[in-house]
């Protein structure tokens, strides 16, 4: 588990590192005389989430400083929040799934993905104790975290998949795992989706599992990094293409 925390930390830090420096060679810190373009850069995290764990080790263990970056995490309560920001140059870098990158584009939004991984399909849908199955999910009040992220566009596919038309339900902006769990615990919502470690909680709280992610796919893109694709001509040639590991 160790060894795959270090590895996913190497890959992510990497990925940064690629678009701080100049050109197609690596960043590389200070000492060596390299410049990077621009060595303090804003990562933006979609939410406060238990995958994002390898970017907070990579900032606490420094593994972004040994690049010459210095490195700030800001968390958002969506992925729509955190596209907003990078479009207005709060933040230079974005980590979001695959549904916030594709609606951006498809809106206008000058995105580039430029590296991709986390490809578990993580997300679960719990619901109180009178709903079994997400087949019964007609008039019930659905929390997702934003309108156009992937907690909505994969809750709107499962409940066509499962028969039922989203129109039919209430779909239910309900901001971070955390606080979705905490509006089904108040009665606010009757069905949520979770990811780790918040979907263990539900759990623990005595709520149903209805439907799991893995039964949709075998995988998912859940965190692609991404920038401006207009904020460096040079940069927008030297970024490779999304890899998905």
């Amino acid at each position: 588990m160790r060894r795959g925390i270090r590895l996913s930390v190497s890959v992510a830090s990497l990925a940064v590192a690629i678009l701080a420096g100049c050109g197609g060679a690596p960043a590389r810190t200070p000492s060596t005389g390299s410049a990077l373009e621009k060595p303090h850069l804003t990562i933006g995290l979609s939410v406060p989430a238990a995958t994002y764990l390898p970017l907070y080790v990579a900032v606490d263990e420094g593994t972004f400083a040994k690049q010459g970056i210095q490195a700030d995490l800001v968390e958002f309560r969506g992925g729509s929040d955190l596209i907003k920001a990078l479009v207005s140059g709060s933040v230079d870098v974005g980590v979001v799934a695959l549904a916030e990158i594709t609606t951006g584009i498809d809106a206008g939004q000058p995105l580039k993905a430029f590296y991709a991984g986390f490809t578990i399909p993580d997300f679960d849908w719990y619901a109180v104790s009178s709903i079994k199955s997400l087949a019964e999910a007609k008039g019930k009040r659905i929390g997702i975290t934003q309108y156009g992220t992937s907690s909505d566009f994969i809750t709107r596919y499962a409940l066509t998949v499962n028969g039922i038309d989203p129109k039919d339900v209430q779909i239910i902006q309900a901001g971070p795992p955390s606080t979705r769990l905490a509006a089904m615990q108040a009665g606010q919502l009757d069905i949520s989706i979770f990811s780790t470690p918040e979907k263990f909680r539900a759990a623990e709280r005595g709520y149903n599992l209805i439907y799991s992610q893995k039964q949709l796919s075998d995988d998912y893109p859940q965190h692609l990094f991404f920038a401006h694709n207009t904020s460096s001509s040079q940069r927008s040639r030297s970024w490779p293409a999304i890899q998905i590991q």
